[in-house]
């Protein structure tokens, strides 16, 4: 945003607040979501299943390629600028956390986005 990361990480975390005290929703969140402590405390008291979809790091980065809308606005993270070494990096930070908060892991490393609905809808909820 204009007023920076740390504004939008705060209206992110905000806006994840507000969410987790829904009923009978679906929430995704971005993938520094749960890097804030508030957005994880949310996250942590809400009355949720909480799923971790995890992916392969190589397919993460094959995906992120593949989608031109990603590839063209998706800002790099690190001074590594982006691609499989980026992607490894933010994991090897973000992976403990996101498993830590997470009620459920499930792999869609080789499940097609309508398969793990399927999936999801008979075995988590």
């Amino acid at each position: 945003t204009e007023d920076g990361e740390r504004a939008y990480r705060d209206a992110e975390v905000d806006v994840t607040r507000e969410l987790c005290l829904g009923d009978d929703q679906v929430i995704g969140l971005g993938g520094g979501t749960l890097m804030e402590p508030g957005a994880r405390a949310a996250v942590a008291e809400a009355d949720a299943i909480r799923i971790y979809l995890k992916c392969d790091p190589k397919e993460l980065c094959r995906r992120i390629e593949q989608d031109n809308d990603s590839a063209a606005t998706r800002p790099s993270l690190t001074a590594l600028g982006g691609g499989l070494d980026e992607v490894l990096f933010m994991l090897e930070n973000r992976e403990p956390v996101y498993e830590a908060a997470a009620d459920k892991i499930f792999d869609v490393t080789h499940v097609k986005p309508e398969d793990a609905v399927r999936y999801l809808i008979k075995n988590c909820l």
